[in-house]
C-alpha cells in the first residue's frame, strides 16, 4: 500500500510540475509602494536640498521556485470524491534590487514618537500648520507626560479589554506614526489651534490627581472647542487622513474600491471603532459624560466592547462624503454612523488635502541615495488543498491555504553611509509591515498559480 501510494504522489507532482512550468514567465511581485524609513531629517552635505524624509523603493522582485513542488501526501475525506492534497515548496526565493529615496519634505516638529505635541525645545509649528497662538511645554513636563503614558499600559494589562486595547494599538501604531509623518492635513487638525496640547495637559493632571478628565464646561484653544468635541475631530481626521493615505485607493474616482486586506483600510477601521467604543461609556462629540480616571479603567474593564466596524462601513462612511445616492438611508438602517453636514465637510476637505499632497509628491522628484541587491529565501511553504472531483474528472478547490514560514530580507546595504544610514538601518529592522506586504503579495502569487495548476488535473488521478 506505501508504494501505491507513493506511487500516485509521484504520478500527481510530476503532473502538478508540468502544468506550472507551462508558465515559462518567471512571476515577479509587483505594485508594491515605497517604504518610508526615515522622515524628518537632515539630508548628508552636498545633497540638493538640506531636509527630508528617506524611504525604499523595490524593483523587479523576480520569484522563484513556484515551479517546483513536493506531494507529501493525498487523504480521501469521503465517499463523495472529497479530497485532501498536502504539498511543498521547498524553496522559494526573491531577487530584485532596490533604491533608497530621498524626498524633500517641510521640518516637522510635531513628536510623532512621542507625545504627539512640538519638541520641547522648539516653538516652531509644522510647516502649513495653522495652530493659532502656540506656548511650547518644557521638557520636565514632556517627560513627565510620557512617563505617566507609559504607566497606562500595565494598568490595562490587567483587563481582558484592555489587553485588546493595547494589542489594536501596537497592531496598527507603525500606520498611526506614518500618518503624522506624512499627512498636513493630520498634523494641522491635531493641532486645532492649541487645543490638543491644552488637552493633552489638563489630561495628565487630571490622571496624577483622579480629577475630571473630559469637563463639561472647560473649552479648549482659540477656537474654544470641548474636550469631547475636539476627540471626536481626531478620530474622525484619523479615519479618513489613514484612509486617505492608502496607495491603492484612487482618490479622484467618486467610488474609490477599498481593499479589505489593506492595513491602511484596516487602520482606518480600527479608529471607526474606537469611537464607537467611547459611545458605550455615553460620549460622543456632543453629549459628555465626565470621567474620571477611575471610572475610565472600571468602564475598560467591565463595559462589553462594541462589535468591531466592518469594511462596509467604512465603505458608507466615504459614500456619504462623495455623496452616493442612498448612503445616509443606509446608514440609518443599519444604525450606522450618520454625518451630518458639518462632518461630510471635514471629510471633504481631508479628501482635497489628500489629493493636494499627492499631487505636490508626484511632482516633487525623489533623490537617489543608494541602491543595491535584495533577495528572500523561504524553504518549505506548505500548500493545502483540499478539492472534490466529478466523474467526468472536473477538479473544483474547496478550501486552499499557503503557510509561509518566518523569513529575513536580506538587503545589499554596505555603500550605505552616514547618520542616515544608521538610523535607516534600525528602521528597516524594526517595520513588520514592509515584511508582512512582501509575504502577502507573495502568498496571493504562489495561491493563484497552485490554484490555476491543480484545477487543471484530472480528477481520476487521485482515485
Amino acid at each position: 500500500m506505501a508504494n501505491s501510494n507513493e506511487s500516485k504522489n509521484a504520478l500527481l507532482e510530476n503532473k502538478i510540475n508540468a502544468l506550472l512550468l507551462q508558465n515559462e514567465d518567471q512571476p515577479e511581485l509587483s505594485d508594491i509602494p515605497e517604504f518610508p524609513l526615515v522622515s524628518n531629517v537632515e539630508m548628508p552635505e552636498g545633497h540638493p536640498f538640506d531636509h527630508g524624509d528617506i524611504g525604499i523603493l523595490f524593483h523587479g522582485l523576480k520569484v522563484s521556485g513556484s515551479d517546483r513542488i513536493q506531494v507529501k501526501s493525498i487523504d480521501k475525506q469521503a465517499d463523495d470524491g472529497t479530497y485532501s492534497i498536502k504539498m511543498v515548496f521547498p524553496q522559494i526565493g526573491l531577487d530584485g534590487f532596490y533604491t533608497v529615496n530621498s524626498h524633500l519634505s517641510p521640518n516637522i516638529t510635531m513628536d510623532t514618537g512621542g507625545n504627539m505635541i512640538d519638541h520641547a525645545e522648539s516653538n516652531l509649528q509644522p510647516a502649513g500648520a495653522d495652530s493659532g497662538e502656540f506656548t511650547p511645554i518644557t521638557t520636565e513636563k514632556a517627560e513627565a507626560m510620557m512617563e505617566q503614558a507609559r504607566l497606562q499600559k500595565p494598568k490595562l494589562r490587567e483587563t481582558e479589554n484592555g489587553q485588546k486595547m493595547l494589542a489594536v494599538f501596537n497592531q496598527y501604531n507603525e500606520i498611526y506614526n506614518t500618518l503624522f509623518i506624512t499627512s498636513q492635513a493630520a498634523r494641522t487638525t491635531w493641532y486645532a489651534n492649541n487645543a490638543t496640547q491644552e488637552m493633552s495637559i489638563d489630561t495628565h493632571e487630571a490622571m496624577e490627581n483622579n480629577t475630571v478628565i473630559n469637563s463639561n464646561t472647560k473649552t479648549y484653544g482659540t477656537n474654544k472647542v470641548s474636550y469631547n468635541s475636539n476627540a471626536f475631530t481626531q478620530q474622525f481626521s484619523i479615519i479618513f487622513n489613514t484612509l486617505f493615505l492608502d496607495p491603492d485607493i484612487n482618490l479622484t474616482d467618486p467610488h474609490p474600491e477599498l481593499n479589505p486586506d489593506s492595513q491602511y483600510v484596516q487602520a482606518a477601521i480600527a479608529a471607526y471603532s474606537f469611537g464607537d467604543a467611547a459611545e458605550i461609556t455615553g460620549n460622543d462629540k456632543v453629549e459628555v459624560t465626565e470621567l474620571n480616571s477611575t471610572s475610565v479603567y472600571k468602564n475598560v474593564a467591565e463595559q462589553k466592547p462594541p462589535t468591531d466596524a466592518t469594511v462596509a462601513q467604512l465603505r458608507n462612511l466615504l459614500d456619504q462624503v462623495t455623496g452616493t445616492g442612498g448612503a445616509e438611508e443606509k446608514a440609518e438602517k443599519n444604525n450606522w454612523w450618520v454625518l451630518d453636514e458639518e462632518d461630510r465637510s471635514k471629510a471633504k476637505h481631508f479628501l482635497y488635502q489628500a489629493v493636494q499632497e499627492n499631487l505636490q509628491k508626484k511632482a516633487l522628484k525623489p533623490t537617489m541615495l543608494w541602491k543595491g541587491t535584495c533577495e528572500v529565501s523561504i524553504t518549505n511553504v506548505e500548500v493545502n488543498i483540499s478539492l472534490s472531483g466529478n466523474a467526468d474528472g472536473d477538479v473544483t478547490i474547496l478550501d486552499h491555504q499557503i503557510l509561509m514560514p518566518a523569513f529575513s530580507l536580506d538587503i545589499e546595504d554596505e555603500n550605505w553611509a552616514g547618520e542616515i544610514a544608521v538610523e535607516a538601518r534600525i528602521r528597516l529592522n524594526q517595520i513588520f509591515f514592509i515584511k508582512r506586504l512582501l509575504h502577502d503579495k507573495l502568498e496571493y502569487l504562489l495561491k493563484n498559480r497552485m490554484g490555476n495548476a491543480i484545477s487543471h488535473l484530472d480528477a481520476m488521478m487521485l482515485s
